[in-house]
């Protein structure tokens, strides 16, 4: 990959265009069909739960936040320009996606209001450090977090009946991991709204081990995508570096609500050192059903 100052050109690779008339983004590069996962999908919802579980749905909500990106705030954002790294699901790959100052905001702001990290299941959420061992905070919603709200939103095609879940901060520190997983909530709460897409945003990278490993995307032939990606890796699949400021960006999703299984993915082992990262789920509600 050649990098300058103002751009990054990547030979063999997709790039997205940005087009700011229709809201979304277009492919470069790439030739797909109509239909193609060029859009992001939207998670087909029904009702929220089954109605023997009331009580863990209400626990479950209560335990949510979600967030409308706020047009009010004026930020001054360069356009988030990312790269395909998979076509269905929707993988993208954004360099340098947050700046230093907005970083530095971030981590000073979050130092310490970390707590253990939870997971959910049918009992609602609860710790359990044999499967997810890390700390977790949650950033003010000030300035910084709404324009990083909008930077989320102008990254992805966006409707009306999406929100973006809260914001959280996770901190990994030597020997810190996160068991293979998916993110949409899904399989603990089938058939109700759920995060159409991730953003996993890495804030802190001084460590080795720490990768973000998917094991069932292919791992692409072309060299250029070493910089970003363990390509001396043993794992299975793809294992993506954390890289401070860089981000990656995947569908959880089908446009039918269903389960994309290639998006299953873990935090591997902080080997030394500290990695602290950030997510931005967004979720899909149906007009009558929107969340506060």
């Amino acid at each position: 990959m050649e990098l300058s100052d103002n751009q990054i050109i990547v030979p063999a690779l997709a790039s997205l265009s940005y087009d700011p008339i229709h809201g979304g983004w277009s492919v470069i590069g790439l030739v797909v069909d109509d239909d193609a996962s060029a859009q992001i999908p939207q998670a087909g919802v029904t009702d929220p739960f089954p109605t023997n579980s009331q009580d863990t749905a209400d626990a479950f909500w209560q335990d949510m936040q979600f967030f409308e990106p706020d047009p009010s705030v004026v930020c001054e954002l360069t356009q988030p320009v990312g790269y395909i790294f998979h076509e269905d699901p929707l993988v993208v790959y954004f360099p340098d996606f947050l700046a230093p100052n907005m970083i530095a905001h971030i981590l000073d702001s979050t130092h310490e209001q970390y707590e253990p990290s939870y997971v959910y299941s049918e009992r609602g959420t609860e710790q359990d450090d044999s499967f997810r061992s890390s700390q977790s905070a949650f950033p003010p919603r000030d300035e910084v977090l709404k324009c990083l709200e909008q930077h989320a939103q102008a990254a992805q095609s966006w409707e009306e009946n999406m929100k973006l879940e809260a914001i959280s901060v996770q901190q990994y520190l030597e020997g810190g991991f996160f068991q293979l997983h998916h993110d949409t909530l899904i399989d603990e709460q089938p058939g109700a709204p759920s995060r159409a897409s991730t953003f996993n945003v890495y804030l802190k990278s001084d460590c080795t081990g720490g990768g973000t490993h998917f094991p069932k995307l292919p791992r692409p032939q072309d060299e250029s995508w070493c910089q970003f990606i363990d390509c001396d890796s043993a794992e299975d699949g793809v294992v993506f570096k954390p890289i401070a400021g860089n981000a990656v960006f995947w569908s959880n999703t089908r446009l039918d609500g269903s389960l994309y299984e290639e998006t299953l993915h873990q935090s591997l082992p902080v080997l030394s050192g500290v990695k602290v990262g950030l997510n931005i789920w967004t979720w899909v509600f149906p007009d009558d059903e929107k969340k506060t």
